[in-house]
Order: structure tokens, then sequence, then C-alpha cells
């Protein structure tokens, strides 16, 4: 397999939350459930929040993204140390010709996943490089390029029209929008935009309502056994989220 496609691949598996090795899905027995349930529920106070469900979530979303990536370690690296220049980077995907703008931009980014700012990425920094989510800093990077180069009104927010600008109609996606705009006011800011970024949305969202729908007696918290009862349900969009980090954690 071409190296390009090769990369693509393993990205394609990495941002869809799989595993490289096993990307098949598994029923979740009852038991197992419970042992993912006590794994987010970080207070230990025997049931889970929003918070700490979408904390979870990210967290083994950016282990796996660290763990798939380092496939490409050993295509990347051309002198074999272990780890990856600047350099490497663009002598793979081609930025290493005259697009100034491209090479600046991919510095900064370089520099953003480069978390021991010792000019190389290692395992653990590559996954950031080239998946926004894996590195905090990479995607408020991302983010803030986007709203700085689309805000055409320059007022720290991105309208519905200033995200889709040069994007035709057909592709415009208003629903995309509106799970982003959590607080309804038309705009997307920063904060807003980070997930937008990261590609989640859809993810976040399937989770608000799995909540919601687990959440039977409202009070914000879900139960080992509301868990259980909710996630066989047909409406549980979230149920491949779960299955992904109970594969992860090998529970």
């Amino acid at each position: 397999m071409p190296f390009r496609k090769t990369v693509f691949v393993l990205l394609l598996l990495a941002v869809s939350g799989f595993s490289v090795a096993d990307a098949d899905e598994k029923e979740l027995s009852p038991r197992v459930l419970q042992k993912l349930h006590a794994k987010i529920d970080a207070d230990v106070n025997g049931k889970v929040s929003l918070d700490e469900l979408m904390t979870f979530f990210q967290d083994t979303r950016k282990s796996s993204i660290a763990k798939d990536l380092k496939y490409m370690i050993a295509e990347l690296d051309s002198d074999k140390d272990g780890k990856i220049s600047l350099n490497e980077v663009r002598q793979s995907d081609g930025a290493d010709g005259d697009d100034e703008s491209k090479k600046a931009w991919e510095e900064r980014k370089f520099k953003a996943a480069d978390g021991n700012g010792d000019g190389l990425l290692d395992e653990s920094e590559l996954g950031g490089f080239y998946v926004a989510e894996g590195n905090d800093k990479v995607l408020e990077l991302s983010a803030q390029q986007t709203l700085d180069e689309k805000d055409s009104d320059k007022d720290g927010f991105l309208s519905f029209d200033e995200l889709n600008a040069n994007i035709p109609k057909e592709d415009q996606r208003p629903e995309e929008f509106e799970l982003v705009d959590k607080d309804g006011n038309g705009k997307i800011d920063l904060k807003e935009l980070l997930v937008w970024e990261s590609g989640q949305f859809y993810a976040h969202a399937n989770i608000e309502k799995f909540m919601r729908l687990a959440d039977t007696n409202g009070d914000q918290h879900v139960t080992v056994e509301e868990l259980q009862a909710a996630h066989g349900k047909g409406e549980n969009h979230a149920k491949k989220h779960f299955e992904q980090m109970a594969e992860h954690n090998e529970l």
C-alpha cells in the first residue's frame, strides 16, 4: 500500500476511535458495562455525570490516537532515530516545496505538538500533529486559525455564513452548526469551535442524548443500572462510543 494511502487509513481508523488491530464492534455484557461505569466514575460516588463521561471519552480517544499512530513512525522516520523531525514530515506530505504559508502553518503546528520542545516528535506527540484533538495545544491553534481566517466582521465569533464561506450551499450543514452552537445565540465562539475542529460534535451530541435517555430519575447522573438499561435501547446512538471505550480499556 502506498505511503500516503497507509497514512490515510491509519488516520481514518484513529479519528473513528477504532483500534488498528481490531475495528469490529462487540456487544457489551452487563458485567463489562459495570466495569466501564466504574472506570468512568472518577469521584467514585457510584454515579456518572455528563462531565465524567465526556472526560473519559476524550481521554480514551486521545490514548487510542497515540496508540494507533505509532505505526506511522516506521514509515516517517527516515533516519531511524525513533522520532520525527519537521523535515521528515514535509518530505512525507509534499510540503517541502515553495508554499511558504503551508510551511509556516506546519511549523507552528509542529511546535505546538512538540511537548518537550526538543524539535522532534515521539510516539506520544505525533498523534497530536496529525489529529488535532490528540493535543490540546494543536486543537486550540487550529481553532484560533479558523476563527482568524473566517471571522470577517472581527467580532470574535463565527456566524453560520462566516463558517461556511466558500463552501457550496449543497455542502453546508445547518444541523451541524446548531449542534456546535451550544448557547443557541447563532454564533460560534472559540470554545464551541474547539468541538467543531475536533470533528467530534456528533459524538458529543450522541453522548448528551444518551445521558438524557439513561437518566430516568432526572438527577443529572447515571447509575450502573441505568447505564445497563439504556445501552441496548434502539434510540441509544452512543452505543458504538461505549463499545470503543470498553475495547480500548480492554474490558
